[in-house]
């Protein structure tokens, strides 16, 4: 069990809290990483977390692509919207939620330090750390962030009139945390990524 002693770092824009934690069990936790790396479109990620669709447990999710914003999966699922566009509307409408999350589905890719990712996590995988075999051995790459279309989970059994090949993980690169942390707390910066 831990308890949060204290926020040491929090970007609302970028979805990312770095916290001290009072664990009553240190045993309990993993060991940290000591390795950090890019994941590149070539890259193999395997993901550690929550969130599969069939049961509650931590699952161990290997050979997750790594999509950008110029792929064929996500420049079909762009098309996609595009094409059920009134009907994805009307359905935000009726549930009473934002209309212009439509136009915004996958837009989130194009964002710096963002990419896709092609898995089967789904609602609760949040937070799940992505590592990649590199030259230095395993490195932390990616902390998945959410799903894609952006309304994906706010739009109830509505959701599955989504196809399966639409819906599109994302996550958060280590290396542009380390970059903003680099500029804004570089104290805490050498104390997550080390030296190097």
């Amino acid at each position: 069990m831990f308890y949060v002693q204290e926020i040491l770092y929090l970007d609302e824009v970028k979805d990312v809290c770095i916290m001290n934690l009072l664990v009553t069990d240190p045993s309990s936790l993993p060991p940290p990483f000591t390795e950090f790396g890019l994941p590149t479109v070539d890259s193999i990620v395997t993901l550690i977390g929550f969130g599969h669709p069939n049961h509650i447990y931590k699952t161990f999710e290997p050979k997750v692509r790594v999509l950008d914003w110029k792929s064929k999966r996500v420049e079909k699922s762009v098309e996609w919207v595009r094409s059920n566009y009134v009907q994805i509307k009307n359905i935000l409408q009726f549930t009473g939620k934002p209309v212009e999350w439509v136009d915004i589905a996958y837009s989130i890719l194009q964002n710096e330090g963002i990419v896709g990712l092609n898995c089967f996590m789904q609602h609760g995988a949040s937070g799940a750390p992505g590592i990649a075999m590199t030259d230095r051995g395993l490195a932390l790459v990616v902390m998945l962030q959410g799903g894609l279309p952006k309304f994906f989970n706010d739009i109830g059994h509505f959701a599955e009139q989504i196809p399966l090949e639409q819906r599109i993980e994302y996550g958060i690169t280590m290396d542009i945390i380390r970059q903003d942390l680099l500029q804004h707390a570089p104290d805490l910066c050498k104390d997550v990524f080390g030296s190097n």
